[in-house]
């Protein structure tokens, strides 16, 4: 099938690309990328891949895999990426530029009601950051690492890649894996239009946002222990975070989403170890959450701690959940007017264990869940559900 398209894949010397509306004329592929609606790196945990920008940083870009069928259509034949392979697309000056380069394949086929022209298929397939899938050093080539291999050139069926979590160590190098809805069925126009890959995150992520409030009996107890002689002022200060995830450890992804804002198409793989466990730690907070039943604005914005979320991969296999264990430590503290101090009145040690898959939103591609940590029940709070951890009331024995 390769023999269909030009003789020379190179981009030849008289070769010119037009940039005026995103088009060429010379007959070679060309691409263009932009983020989907559904995209929000606001929301998400700082990674490689924060913004189109980031893609066009050198080395970054993303890959292409393309299947030819000729005259017939994706889905009416048997496909494979024997066009174009895991093909590196990187920004230049001012386009999306690749090589070598592909063109438009001719021969006998359809003729085009439109152009008059011949029309053969080729179906376009794309994922983002590119890797090189040398699979050994995740601190430095991070892409590489979590991407680990794709469908075999000669493999039939849809294109698929592997991705695996980055290791504790490396949680700073997380890569925030993107797929682009698939171009099906494309073929050589009168003019050549660049293709557009439109990406969406295809990946979960849990724990971006952690933050802390109080429940009202909680603050009931504490505002009546202020009797304005020996005590003045109640507060609640929160010491430590420690938030513990088993997930899965590695998936296969079709780089075949069906329709558009459908959710990435995954598959686990079961291995030795199917599940792995990530921790996330906030040591030595020392914040106010609560004090005298309000807190200041200064400590209101202390209330919420940012940016060590968890991407996870959407899907898990059976008898193997995917969980957070969340464990906080506080304590609750009294102003003493005799001596001028605080004093601390107690500490307090509670954890909660959260299974992601009872939550309707967890396993869908793109979603970011935070968690909320409410104090006096230790119960806990993701994507606005609540979770009982310990229904035991405080007592007056205060």
């Amino acid at each position: 099938m390769l023999a269909a398209c030009s003789s020379d894949d190179n981009v030849p010397a008289t070769d010119k690309r037009a940039d005026t509306g995103g088009q060429n004329d010379s007959g070679a592929i060309a691409f263009d990328a932009r983020m989907g609606s559904g995209y929000a790196p606001s929301t998400r945990t700082p990674s490689p891949l924060s913004t189109l920008d980031a893609l066009k940083e050198a080395g970054v870009g993303f890959g292409v895999f393309a299947c030819y069928t000729g005259t017939h259509k994706y889905y009416d034949v048997n496909v494979s990426p024997d066009f174009m392979y895991n093909d590196h697309v990187t920004f230049g000056s001012s386009n999306w530029e690749y090589t070598p380069v592909k063109y438009w394949p001719n021969g006998e086929g359809e003729v085009s009601g439109n152009t008059g022209q011949i029309k053969h298929y080729v179906s376009f397939f794309a994922y983002a950051p590119w890797s090189d899938n040398d699979g050994s050093t995740p601190n430095t080539n991070p892409a590489g690492y979590c991407i680990t291999s794709f469908s075999n050139q000669g493999d039939q069926g849809d294109t698929w890649l592997t991705y695996r979590l980055i290791p504790q160590e490396n949680l700073d190098k997380q890569v925030d894996l993107l797929c682009a809805r698939p171009l099906l069925d494309q073929s050589k126009q009168a003019v050549n239009e660049r293709l557009h890959f439109v990406f969406d995150h295809a990946l979960a992520c849990v724990g971006d946002t952690v933050s802390i409030s109080v429940d009202e009996d909680f603050i009931a107890l504490l505002t009546a222990r202020v009797d304005r002689v020996a005590v003045t002022a109640m507060k609640v200060v929160v010491t430590k975070i420690t938030i513990d995830y088993t997930l899965t450890e590695k998936g296969r992804l079709l780089l075949w989403k069906g329709a558009e804002n459908a959710d990435a198409n995954w598959q686990v793989i079961f291995s030795g170890t199917p599940t792995t466990r990530r921790t996330v730690t906030y040591e030595d907070i020392n914040k106010c959450v609560w004090k005298n039943g309000s807190v200041t604005p200064e400590e209101e914005e202390q209330t919420q701690w940012i940016n060590k979320g968890i991407y996870y991969i959407p899907a898990e296999f059976d008898g193997y959940p995917q969980t957070a264990q969340v464990s906080i430590t506080y304590k609750i503290e009294s102003y003493q007017p005799a001596s001028r101090k605080w004093v601390t009145e107690e500490t307090v040690d509670g954890t909660a264990t959260i299974t992601l898959n009872k939550y309707p939103n967890a396993y869908k591609s793109g979603k970011h869940l935070n968690l909320g940590i409410k104090l006096n029940d230790t119960s806990v709070v993701l994507d606005g559900i609540e979770v009982v951890v310990d229904t035991e009331k405080y007592t007056d024995q205060w």
